[in-house]
């Protein structure tokens, strides 16, 4: 009786929600962005590079609109086109189909970040959230990069996800908000990162710890290979991951809620970059990636 009543849950789930998330390495992923580029009239997209599969397809189609990183351009095409930052990398990564909805994550549209990487990606229907980023690809569209362009601070209700808050930067907002976010951690704040040469955000981790929140760091090896701050915590446990090509996630979970997008815990990221991020307060997102923590740590 109880596993009727579950398929039955799954069932009507599909239709209450229509976001999706997605944990990579994953085909099922890459089947999906093929597909939605396939079905959709009207693509626009942002990310750092691009490459096979999605190039191909992109570049093959009709009504695609897109922006990657100056030094990672080496396409042909008249309507991808690179971005024009010259202090920081463009580096968003978000995919918008027909106007209706958005694929975002932490990942770029490559198959390294597909096939080979740790990173997630969340899916929405929501015309709420699918607005946000819209707005932000308009910046693009009219040439407005870096700290030329408009910044989007606001905090909706989602009828998909519920409240999110979305930050983008360069700016003082985007870096503001994700320090509010780890100091309003009074039982745990688990983080992963790509990389980490804050030494801001550094100091705000330290002072958690000596509050005795419980603050975990799992990160990719670059921080082994270059200049990172994990060398300089204190009282504070980190891992590096080696499983993946790249540890890519750019993430943290408190007893609150997520913070997610493609800002790395990095002084280019605060000062230079065009970045975003989303505060997520949905339970059931939030305990997905607390259980990732938690799998991952404990391997």
């Amino acid at each position: 009786m109880k596993k009727f009543f579950l398929i039955l849950y799954l069932f009507f789930s599909l239709f209450l929600y229509s976001y999706r998330i997605f944990i990579t390495p994953s085909y099922e992923l890459a089947d999906f962005i093929e597909e939605k580029i396939i079905i959709s009239n009207n693509i626009k997209f942002v990310s750092l590079s691009l490459n096979a599969p999605f190039l191909s397809i992109l570049n093959n189609k009709n009504n695609v609109e897109g922006f990657i990183e100056f030094n990672m351009y080496d396409i042909k095409s008249n309507n991808i086109l690179p971005d024009k930052n010259t202090e920081g990398y463009l580096h968003e990564k978000f995919m918008i189909f027909d106007n209706k909805s958005v694929l975002f994550g932490t990942g770029n549209f490559t198959s390294g970040s597909i096939f080979e990487d740790l990173n997630v990606y969340i899916y929405t229907e929501d015309q709420a959230i699918t607005s946000l980023f819209l707005k932000e690809f308009q910046n693009f569209q009219n040439g407005k990069f870096g700290k030329n362009k408009n910044i989007e601070n606001k905090s909706i209700y989602s009828k998909d996800i519920g409240k999110i808050i979305f930050i983008t930067g360069p700016s003082k907002n985007i870096y503001n908000s994700i320090n509010n976010f780890i100091l309003s951690s009074k039982k745990f704040l688990y983080i992963f990162t790509y990389s980490f040469t804050d030494g801001r955000i550094l100091y705000s981790f330290e002072k958690l710890s000596s509050i005795n929140v419980d603050v975990k760091i799992i990160a990719d090896n670059w921080n082994e290979k270059f200049v990172s701050n994990l060398k300089y915590l204190k009282g504070i446990e980190y891992k590096i991951l080696k499983k993946y090509r790249n540890m890519h996630l750019k993430l943290l979970v408190n007893e609150h809620g997520l913070l997610l997008g493609s800002y790395n815990l990095t002084y280019r990221a605060r000062e230079k970059n065009d970045e975003y991020i989303l505060i997520i307060y949905n339970k059931d997102i939030r305990q997905i990636l607390f259980d990732l923590f938690n799998k991952l740590w404990n391997q």
